[in-house]
């Protein structure tokens, strides 16, 4: 009925004819359209990513900031050890720990869940519930994105126009902030793009321990129930929109380091 029986190649081909007129086929679990049902879970997943992201980029940079800032050998020993051990730490674990601190002992925080608002019609999270998988997601990309600024700014204070501006009398703060900050986060522009990834990849745990309703829990349910449509459309979905991403930061990467452009137009004239 479904198909399955038929060779491989057949049931591949076929499924690119139906793919390429918007037919992702049908769940084997529910019958409905597997497109639909991913789209509907797109919402939680995107509110749960950006959420994540502005977070761990925000507490990332801080975190660089301390580090390349700090005049102890132990407070730079101590912040680069943190955001390694967040970088290496997976998101399902921090979200367990944060539920049985945060939820569990001190009961500051519900245990997860996606709960729509007052009157139950906008469909938005509680912002409470929001806090703990976001919080988890974030702890892997705030460890990434401390290590990536931080080598950035080092690179940057070793620069001859951080130099020159330590002789002009600028303080060390000024000079990290006002010269070598900008510089660095470009290396953050173009890093982004794998920090969609991980987010991806970290939300079908961290949803899972939360409950919360979106693509990466979706994902882990089609894959124990052997849901292959399903699969394929989160896989087809997601993979798009990770290179719609990519292709939209390689194009904002031009437009803020002046370095692509200048060599640019260098190509140009020796092509000319």
């Amino acid at each position: 009925r479904v198909g399955l029986d038929q060779p491989l190649l057949e049931q591949y081909a076929r499924w690119l004819l139906s793919a390429a007129t918007g037919d992702l086929g049908r769940s084997h679990r529910t019958g409905e359209p597997a497109g639909a049902i991913v789209l509907s879970r797109l919402p939680a997943t995107a509110l749960l990513a950006v959420s994540a992201a502005i977070l761990g980029a925000a507490c990332g940079v801080l975190l660089a900031l301390a580090s390349v800032v700090a005049r102890s050998r132990v407070a730079r020993l101590a912040t680069d050890g943190l955001a390694s051990g967040l970088a290496s730490t997976p998101g399902f674990l921090v979200g367990l720990i944060l539920l049985l601190v945060l939820a569990h002992w001190l009961r500051w925080l519900p245990y997860g869940g996606y709960i729509v608002g007052p009157g139950g019609e906008d469909g938005s999270p509680e912002l409470s519930r929001l806090l703990l998988p976001s919080a988890s997601l974030a702890a892997r990309e705030t460890g990434r994105v401390a290590l990536i600024v931080g080598a950035a700014l080092r690179e940057s204070l070793r620069a001859r126009y951080s130099q020159v501006a330590t002789a002009k009398g600028l303080s060390p703060s000024a000079v990290v902030v006002r010269h070598a900050l900008p510089n660095a986060l470009i290396a953050l522009l173009s890093a982004s793009g794998l920090s969609l990834v991980f987010l991806v990849g970290g939300a079908v745990a961290v949803e899972s321990v939360f409950g919360w309703p979106g693509i990466g829990r979706l994902m882990a349910e089609a894959a124990s129930a052997r849901d292959f449509p399903m699969l394929s459309a989160i896989v087809l979905l997601v993979g798009t929109a990770v290179a719609l991403v990519n292709l939209t930061i390689d194009f904002a990467y031009t437009l803020v380091d002046p370095r692509l452009r200048v060599g640019w137009h260098q190509s140009e004239a020796r092509a000319a």
